[in-house]
Order: structure tokens, then sequence, then C-alpha cells
């Protein structure tokens, strides 16, 4: 005769508890087994909805790709005025961390990061778009707040006991949709950011020609290829002028 189970029994970790319980090896064994037969079809729905959001953030981002191109080519201008800026922050060895670390103490960095790096985009009109372990994805209204929010976020980062981060600004159009943002400019600012070094923000022409900072300069590092860019980009590093 089958053993009826409490659901509170199935419902929790699989072996140790049920036997703590009182409950046989054998019926443990048959609970886990029903369990898990319940869970494949839900298992199944979440990897296939997985699958078809990032087959249609691809196609997206593809479709963008090819409007932006068109778009260029037919030599239409954008609208008077300093364009947005999208600005990548991430973390210097944070792999290296969690290795060493482990993932507890890689949980609380990341924790830690989100912490410090809210303010200062707030009070330059940037936000948030998308958190990874080691880093942040932000869009400002302009890149004169970009700029600002880069400098004090690698002041504060380090300040704060974790990696030094090195941050990525590109100034250009981008494409919002679903919460997220596309568009070269995006791709741009990801690419400049893996190029930084520790404690370090890069910018593209853009951002410096259309920001003026009294106590910020540009230092051009000379045009650099970037992965997946096809032509080298003119990179300028930003400062405080008396740092």
């Amino acid at each position: 005769m089958r053993q009826t189970l409490p659901e509170s029994l199935i419902l929790g970790p699989p072996k140790m508890p049920l036997l703590r319980a009182g409950v046989e090896d054998s019926a443990t064994m048959e609970a886990a087994s029903s369990a898990g037969a319940d869970l494949i079809p839900l298992l199944d729905a979440a990897v296939f909805a997985a699958y078809r959001r990032q087959q249609e953030l691809s196609w997206t981002e593809h479709q963008i790709e090819h409007i932006e191109q068109a778009v260029g080519s037919a030599g239409i201008s954008l609208p008077p005025g300093p364009p947005p800026a999208m600005c990548f922050v991430d973390l210097e060895g944070y792999t290296r961390l969690t290795e060493e670390r482990g993932d507890q103490e890689a949980v609380a960095v990341a924790a830690r990061l989100q912490e410090i790096v809210q303010d200062s985009p707030r009070r330059n009109r940037g936000e948030a778009v998308k958190w990874a372990g080691d880093g942040v994805m932000f869009r400002f209204r302009d890149p004169a707040g970009a700029v600002r929010s880069a400098l004090d976020i690698v002041r504060d980062v380090p300040a704060a006991g974790l990696p030094p981060a090195h941050i990525g600004v590109a100034a250009g159009p981008v494409i919002q949709q679903g919460g997220d943002f596309y568009g070269r400019t995006v791709n741009l600012a990801s690419r400049i950011s893996d190029h930084a070094e520790a404690g370090q923000v890069l910018v593209n022409e853009p951002v410096v020609a259309t920001t003026s900072i009294a106590d910020v300069r540009f230092d051009s590092i000379g045009a650099i290829r970037l992965a997946g860019v096809p032509r080298p980009v003119e990179l300028f590093e930003a400062s405080l002028a008396d740092g």
C-alpha cells in the first residue's frame, strides 16, 4: 500500500528532513521521484520561455542595428542638443574574488556595489537599466551627467573596500524597448568599459564634444580597436582637472 506523506515534507529538501521525520528510505525515494515528475513539465516550460525571450532580444538587436545603419546611410541627422549616454560600470577582479572567497562573498560585494552606485546617477539624471553581479548599466539623459557619475563611482567604490571599478561611457542614439536599451551606443559603451583599466573612466568622442565641465579634463588615448567594433574608435580618459 502506498504511503501518503504530508505536503510540507514533500516540498522541503528531498531526503534528510524526511528521514529525520521517521519516514522510511523507500518512501523518501518514492516521494522524490513523484515530485521530480511533477516538476519536469514546469522546468521544460521555463527553459523554453527563457530561450524564446533570448531569441526575441537577439532579433530586436539585429533589427535595430539595420535600422541604425539605414538611418546613417540616408544622412538623417539627430535632433539638436546633447544625445543620451550609456555607462557601463564593472568591478576589476570580480571573477577572481569569487573563486578565492566563494559565492557568499561575491553576493555581498554585489549588494554593496548596488548601495554605492545608486546615489550619484540619481542626482545626475541617470537610471540603472541592468544589474549584473559585478556591474551595472546606466542610461543618462546627457553625457555630462554620465561623466560626473562615473568619476564619483570610481572614487567611491574603492573607498568602500570594494575592488576598483572601470567604466565606459558612450554618447549617441539609443532605442528603448521593454524596459531595456539597444543600439550601437549601448554596445560601444560596453566595449569601452572592457578596455578601461582599474579606476579608469573612458569615453568616446561624442561625449567630449557635448560635455563641458569646468573641473573635468579629457585626454585622448588614441584610436583603439575594440572587440566587435569594425573601425578603431578614438577614446578619451576623463579625470578631474586637479587630480
